[in-house]
């Protein structure tokens, strides 16, 4: 049965009749705006809290499995990252390794080079004197 606005004004003049415009108003403020099937009960409500506790307790087990994924990728990533940077340190060493010897080969050269001219100017002046 549905309740309308009409059938609960007929109820307020039965009742303002019987009882009087006082007791009617109050007796008409405890009934609920609608009808009782659309009341929520206690039982409604400790339903709705049980499903919300297990929804919100999935919801964390969910974010922190994700969490706990999100970290493992990174601690891969940055795994993968401090090998490719040794690796790369260790090309740089050996090039800084390959120029040096390079240079220092170079500076022996002209140093020995400089000194065998000198030998022989010295030599050729010896002679020449």
């Amino acid at each position: 049965m549905t309740i309308s606005e009409q059938s609960r004004h007929a109820m307020f003049v039965r009742l303002e009749s019987a009882l009087g415009e006082e007791a009617a108003l109050i007796l008409m403020e405890h009934l609920p705006p609608v009808g009782w099937a659309d009341v929520a009960t206690k039982r409604d409500l400790d339903q709705l809290h049980t499903l919300t506790q297990r929804d919100v307790a999935l919801l964390g087990a969910d974010l922190r499995g994700e969490i706990g994924q999100l970290g493992a990728d990174l601690r891969g990533e940055m795994g993968q990252l401090g090998a490719d940077l040794r690796g790369e340190m260790r090309e740089l060493r050996g090039e800084m390794f390959d120029r040096l010897t390079s240079q220092t080969r170079t500076l022996v050269f002209t140093v020995l080079s400089s000194l065998a001219t000198m030998g022989a100017v010295t030599l050729a002046a010896a002679r020449i004197g």
